[in-house]
Parts: structure tokens; sequence; C-alpha cells
């Protein structure tokens, strides 16, 4: 048999080389796409939120300054963090007894009737009778939050301020896998004495971190003595209560650079600072 009659033309060879390379790209591209979308986060996933708030004397949320700034936070976390059944914001306050001072704790519960068989008209009243039922439960949230911000601490635990032992809330709430979302309402002015059980006390109203390589040296030692805490990948937003013109006497920033370190011995680098 004429092998010729299976030869293919070279124009042809030139085509599908050509366009099974475009085939293959789009392919690819689909493929890269769909994994992509994977990746992220689904937007009815369960997200929770967990808000310290710093109760002690060196920081009165009540100040002009503090209060607008804290309050517009809290609308914009009401906002964008309550979104689905099941997101949850939990309040803890910073003093004395940080670990045993959960506040508040607020889970979504409207729910989505089932729209499965519906029609476009039903599916679409469906979708705004639990826009309207989310809307007041966002309400209800956001005056419970306010009002937590607003109060005062006039106990005892009021003159300490423990923000090291918000680790094990925070390695606590991440044991239950959903997305999390962490913020300290705070000036992040650790002073507590000699812990139970560590070599370690940190007092910053007394003995800041000196400077940078101070504040490493002090986070990565104060991390060993945390011991094994899994944080997971939470975002973390520190919110200092500091006007624009404060001084660095006031807006000490090797307090900040202690608590980023920390924080990346754990594996949460992802922290803001505002």
């Amino acid at each position: 048999m004429n092998a010729s009659l299976f030869s293919v033309p070279t124009y042809a060879k030139r085509w599908l080389l050509g366009h099974g390379l475009w085939l293959f790209g789009g392919l690819a591209g689909v493929l890269s796409a769909c994994s992509s979308e994977n990746d992220k986060p689904k937007a009815d996933e369960p997200m929770h939120t967990l808000i310290f708030m710093d109760k002690s004397l060196s920081l009165n949320t009540n100040q002009a300054y503090a209060a607008q700034k804290y309050g517009q936070l809290l609308d914009d976390i009401v906002k964008n963090n309550v979104r689905t059944t099941g997101d949850q914001i939990t309040v803890y306050y910073i003093h004395e007894n940080t670990a045993k001072a959960r506040a508040l704790s607020l889970t979504v519960r409207t729910e989505m009737d089932d729209v499965t068989n519906a029609s476009p008209t039903d599916v679409e009243a469906a979708q705004a009778a639990f826009d309207l039922a989310l809307q007041r439960e966002k309400a209800r949230f956001r005056k419970q939050l306010g009002n937590k911000l607003a109060q005062t601490n006039e106990a005892v635990s009021n003159q300490r301020t423990d923000i090291l032992a918000s680790l094990s809330v925070i390695a606590d709430a991440a044991a239950d896998g959903q997305l999390l979302s962490v913020y300290y309402f705070s000036d992040m002015v650790e002073s507590m004495p000699t812990r139970a059980g560590s070599a370690t006390a940190r007092d910053f109203h007394k003995t800041p971190p000196a400077n940078d390589g101070q504040a490493d040296e002090w986070a990565k030692a104060d991390a060993k003595q945390l011991g094994d805490l899994a944080l997971g990948s939470p975002s973390v937003r520190i919110v200092l209560p500091f006007e624009p013109t404060a001084s660095r006497r006031v807006n000490n920033p090797t307090v900040t650079r202690y608590w980023r370190t920390l924080f990346a011995q754990f594996g949460a680098d992802d922290l803001e600072e505002e």
C-alpha cells in the first residue's frame, strides 16, 4: 500500500500544530480557572469573627477618637462578615483574665428556603425574604456589639492586660475549621506579672522592647513558652486607639513589632495594623 495516501500535507500539519496548541492552551486555561475557583472561599461558607476588646485601664474605648474608629470598624465587620447562615461573631474582653472573658457570642440563624425546584419568581421572593431577615439580625448584632464596646470594666481585673492569653482562644476557634478573622481593639500593651508555669513575663508599660531586635527576640522566646498552638491561617487585624499625631512614647512601634513576630511564629503572618 502506498504510504503517501496516508501522509499529511504540510499545510495541514501547520494547521493541526497551531490549532492543537490553541485548543490545548484553552483547555489548560479552563482547568486552571476551575482550580482557582475551587481554591477560593465559597460565598456561603460560614465565617467566625473573633473580636478582642481591651477593658484594661490603659484604654478607654469611650474616648472620642477611639469610639469613632472602633464604631466604624464594627459597622464594617457586621456589613462584611455577617453574610450567611452559621456566621459567628464572638467577643472576648482583654484584661487580667482574658481566656475566661467571653462577653458575647452571636450566630446567624436566618436560613434561605429550599428553592431547588422553585420557579424564578419564587427564588427571587425567597432571596428577598432571606435578605430582609438577615438585615434584622445584622441590626441586632450591631447594637449588641456597640453595647459591649461601650461597657466599662470597674473590676480589679482592669489592672492587668493579658493579651498573650488570647492566642489559646484563637487556637480553640481555629479547631472548628471555619474561616477565621481576628480583630484586636487594643493598645496591645501587655502588662502581666510572672505567668504560672512560665519563666517569662511582659509588662510593656514598665519595660517595652528597646528596639526591633529585642522585640523579635522576646517574641520568639515567648512563642516557645506558649507551646504548640495551632492558630490555622486567620487574618489578624490590630486596631490601635492612637491618633495619627501620637508620640512614639504613646504608640511604640517596637510593641507592634513584638506582636507581628509572635504571630508569625505560629504561622499567622497575615497581620494588619492600623
